[in-house]
């Protein structure tokens, strides 16, 4: 059964127990948390937590102590605690509460900045990328499944995400959705880095 603590689901505990026996471990060597109130971080940060065989858990703005008691003891000794996004999502309690382990914030000045500095933290190299839009959250959840990174876009890439594609190893980008979500100007500008292509159902056709 889910609870709710100020409002956030707390889904992400019995759940993170789950992976932890899957994996077979007692405790995690690391946890990402995120911002319960918003989509695109989390999903930013599924890779992450794939490569690092860690649980993404939901941090609440307010009543921290559940979530910062389940980590303490389900987080080994000097475990990694990655936080994805700035202090106005995911507050800086959190950062002093988890002093005793190894914390990193992940973020930038937008979701597509924090993007891309949780793919550089996963290490992404020669892997297929899956291309979604950043404005909304239908497709790159159901393509987050996927076990691949994730790439949040607008209408264009910005020069960020242009650098720092430039430094990957070869791969190809998947766009998922249609052109009215991901828009052929993207994919043309995917594909002068590397191979491309695009995957839609009927629903989401342009």
């Amino acid at each position: 059964r889910c609870s709710h603590v100020t409002g956030v689901q707390t889904c992400a505990l019995p759940i993170s127990d789950a992976l932890r026996k899957e994996l077979g471990v007692e405790k995690f060597d690391a946890v990402v948390l995120v911002s319960g109130n918003g989509y695109a971080d989390a999903l930013s940060a599924s890779y992450l937590a794939n490569v690092k065989n860690a649980p993404i858990i939901m941090a609440p703005e307010t009543g921290i102590d559940a979530t910062v008691n389940y980590i303490k003891a389900n987080l080994r000794e000097n475990g990694k605690v990655y936080i994805a996004g700035g202090t106005a999502v995911v507050p800086e309690t959190y950062d002093e509460a988890l002093k005793a382990f190894d914390v990193s914030r992940l973020f930038g000045n937008n979701r597509y900045e924090t993007n891309i500095a949780l793919l550089r933290a996963a290490g992404v190299t020669n892997e297929d990328i899956l291309v979604c839009s950043g404005s909304s959250f239908a497709d790159a959840l159901s393509a987050s499944a996927a076990g691949k990174p994730v790439l949040l876009v607008g209408s264009s890439l910005t020069d960020e995400q242009k650098e720092y594609l430039g430094t990957l190893e070869s791969g190809n980008y998947i766009m998922i959705g249609g052109s009215a979500v991901v828009g052929d100007g993207v994919k043309q500008e995917c594909g002068s880095h590397r191979s491309e292509e695009r995957r839609v159902g009927k629903e989401c056709r342009s």
